[in-house]
């Protein structure tokens, strides 16, 4: 098996640079990720727009509930009867 080197040598770093030709090539690039990152904004505005009309009706939900809960504590309906199924009249008298 061969063995590995200590170090990693790596070319030196102006064959990291972008030739002179493909700086169209880069310009190209560049607006491709700027309209990438203007979609992924606009997708975060309006999925935080959801969000926030999902709370709003959660919001609203939670007060229905919460009135709903205080009238079946007080044992009232809107007929002004029971709601103790025992003391109910059925539908046909």
């Amino acid at each position: 098996m061969a063995k590995l080197p200590d170090t990693l040598e790596l070319p030196p770093r102006a064959s990291y640079r972008v030739p002179m030709d493909n700086r169209e090539n880069t310009s190209d690039t560049r607006i491709e990720v700027e309209s990438k990152i203007a979609f992924i904004e606009r997708a975060v505005d309006d999925l935080n727009d959801v969000i926030l009309d999902q709370a709003r009706s959660f919001e609203a939900l939670e007060a229905r509930l919460a009135k709903l809960e205080a009238r079946l504590n007080e044992g009232d309906n809107s007929h002004g009867e029971g709601l103790d199924p025992l003391e109910e009249r059925p539908p046909h008298y």
